[in-house]
């Protein structure tokens, strides 16, 4: 798949868009009808949902802020006749094609993310007017919508937080109707209220859900758990030994004082940042998880005009460690020998190549190691087999 985020933009380019607008301030991209033909239609919800569960396991029915609820197809229809708001979370596990384009813009910009589609009838708003704890790209498929969008009165909210954004003033930093193939993009934090116009309407809302401090430190308590000194219980203090002025006792302030020299010991080991982004990518999951040699007709050997593929989506971390060198790629730690290096970092450095491309690269393997290699990276799904 071709890179997403440039034709998501265009004409803006990625660095002008990180630089001027990215959780900083709206902005509206139109003039491409077509951007997003291929991607996304009114076919394709009804294949889901006349392909799933009624109703389908994340669907939502909304309007004018009320949950509505529908026990089956006919009542379903009804309140959408009636102005609902048709909503179907994590929409990229159900659509492989967004899926794709999902995990592609996830690894361009090095950050996960979510699709929800919201099918929308004319005049009738669903949501009142809020704001996300994430930003998001709206993503028009059909229709025209008209939104407003409101300064953020609450900078980088988080989703669970103790004090959360007082509602902002009616007047609307940016008003603008979406139509076919456009985009708005609102970062974090921004309050916004949206209304199908003229006839109904069919957009995917992208959630990025960019990492911050508070998931760095999350993941480094985890790390912590594993050394005993900050499972060290804190000094016990009895009801007595408290000091009359209301000054903190001695030893648990000792205590303290030993864990927050750990933690600068800790933070100012610049490897940490390696750990967590290794931890990061390890999160990617596939979008055809199902896709290993399991499913396949496993090829014994492979000739010099096989070709082999992966994802561009696919992001990894190669180690080498004394005789062992480990690939984590899709919440997959996968260990081979460290002669494997060489021909590894040939085949992740790649989304194509051939046999013959990989046995030049080999070093001091054989063909019959190479195989080995391959055969582990097709059972797992990681790469694909073309023979020639």
């Amino acid at each position: 798949m071709p890179a997403v985020l440039p034709s998501l933009l265009n004409p803006l380019t990625p660095s002008e868009f990180r630089s001027r607008y990215y959780s900083k301030q709206p902005v509206h991209i139109s003039n491409a009808p077509d951007r997003f033909a291929d991607l996304f239609d009114l076919q394709s919800l009804q294949r889901i949902l006349n392909s799933s569960p009624v109703p389908h396991p994340t669907m939502k029915l909304v309007r004018d802020g009320q949950l509505l609820y529908a026990a089956d197809a006919s009542e379903i229809l009804e309140h959408c006749r009636a102005g609902a708001t048709l909503v179907l979370e994590d929409i990229d596990q159900y659509d492989e094609r967004v899926g794709r384009f999902g995990a592609s813009l996830a690894c361009e910009l090095g950050e996960p993310n979510k699709t929800n589609l919201y099918f929308s009838q004319p005049s009738q708003p669903g949501y009142n007017r809020h704001y996300d704890a994430h930003d998001v790209f709206i993503l028009q498929i059909s229709g025209y919508k008209g939104w407003r969008i409101f300064d953020a009165t609450l900078t980088f909210p988080l989703f669970v937080q103790k004090h959360h954004a007082r509602v902002p003033s009616d007047t609307a930093r940016l008003e603008c109707t979406l139509g076919p193939g456009d985009v708005l993009y609102i970062p974090r934090g921004h309050w916004h209220e949206a209304t199908a116009q003229r006839e109904p309407s069919l957009h995917l809302t992208l959630g990025i859900n960019a990492r911050t401090g508070i998931d760095f430190l999350t993941w480094l308590v985890d790390e912590l758990r594993e050394d005993v000194r900050w499972r060290e219980t804190f000094p016990l203090t009895f009801a007595d030994e408290l000091p009359a002025d209301g000054a903190l006792p001695q030893k648990p302030m000792a205590h303290f004082r030993s864990l927050r020299n750990l933690l600068s010991e800790v933070l100012s080991d610049e490897e940490v940042l390696a750990r967590y982004r290794t931890f990061c990518i390890a999160q990617d999951r596939p979008v055809r998880p199902f896709a290993g040699a399991v499913f396949q007709e496993r090829a014994q050997s492979f000739r010099d005009d096989d070709r082999f593929e992966r994802p561009t989506s696919q992001r990894s971390v190669i180690t080498r460690q004394e005789d062992l060198t480990q690939v984590v790629v899709w919440g997959q730690v996968i260990t081979f020998g460290s002669a494997a290096d060489l021909v590894l970092r040939f085949i992740f450095s790649h989304d194509a190549f051939s046999m013959r491309e990989l046995l030049d690269s080999a070093g001091s393997m054989s063909r019959e190691e190479i195989d080995d290699v391959l055969h582990v990276l097709l059972d797992h799904g990681i790469v694909t087999h073309r023979p020639a």
